[in-house]
């Protein structure tokens, strides 16, 4: 969504100066992913955050504190997370230094038969309670609960195509064409979710590609974006509201005014890992 990434970063540091005077809860963000049949990807990360609550018609003042709790990520590095799958089967994984964790796993179990008719799998993610650092969170009371949920897309036998679309400018409005890209940045903070402008008819089109000849064919759809994963949330949010058919949202981490892999390029190691 910003390609111009140095107009972040007055906003991070003073984000991260401001948490230093804050304990927030511990939670575990899941971010909607693609998974093969007998293939396991979930990404996910580890925060410190109050969780977000993105609703319709919000004020000046609380779409500015929601773009205040969005940048401020106060990550819980190399956190020992643990997933569960419906059929109760168990895998654990460690979060990086920045608190991303990835589940990327081959199975010797179906994961269709464990999916719903959408080809979504749902699933749990929770901290691992036999460690010194969460002792200490459950202490302090920083753990309201110790359970999130989440899903990732198995795609169903009907589907006959998959559809990869970019979001900026494709089927979201950013502005990345004005001046010095200050639209984009005035978009990003300071506009809600449901007062960002989609592409006229593209909901409607995507839609029917999603549907497919068939009008069942449940194809999946797959969302790029420059987007820091900061954004998935908003992204996701805005995508429902305008009734775009669901699908995995592909963001990247944090970036960098020399970070430029290529939108394609992070598609094709995703789905290389989430496939084969």
């Amino acid at each position: 969504m910003l390609e111009w990434d140095f107009l972040y970063q007055p906003f991070i540091t003073y984000f991260h100066v401001m948490a230093l005077f804050k304990r927030d809860p511990w939670i575990l963000d899941i971010y909607r992913t693609y998974s093969g049949k007998n293939h396991l990807y979930i990404r996910g990360r580890a925060l410190e955050d109050q969780p977000l609550k993105h609703y319709e018609q919000q004020t000046f003042y609380q779409t500015l504190r929601n773009t205040w709790r969005t940048f401020k990520t106060d990550e819980i590095r190399n956190a020992s997370v643990g997933l569960t799958l419906p059929n109760g089967t168990q895998f654990e994984t460690k979060a990086d230094h920045e608190g991303y964790f990835l589940f990327d796993i081959t199975v010797d179990i179906d994961l269709e038969d464990l999916s719903d008719d959408e080809g979504y799998l749902s699933l749990a993610v929770k901290f691992d309670e036999d460690n010194a650092a969460f002792t200490k969170a459950k202490k302090q009371k920083r753990l309201a609960k110790n359970s999130f949920n989440g899903e990732t897309l198995i795609p169903p036998q009907s589907a006959v195509y998959g559809v990869i679309s970019d979001i900026d400018d494709t089927i979201m409005h950013t502005g990345v064409t004005s001046f010095l890209k200050i639209r984009v940045a005035f978009n990003t903070f300071f506009k809600n979710y449901d007062r960002r402008l989609p592409l006229k008819g593209a909901a409607s089109l995507y839609q029917l590609l999603h549907r497919g000849p068939s009008g069942n064919d449940q194809n999946p759809m797959f969302y790029l974006s420059n987007s820091p994963w900061n954004l998935y949330k908003y992204l996701e949010k805005f995508l429902d509201f305008h009734g775009f058919p669901k699908g995995p949202i592909l963001l990247r981490d944090f970036p960098t005014p020399w970070d430029r892999t290529p939108k394609l390029k992070r598609l094709i190691k995703y789905m290389s890992c989430s496939i084969f």
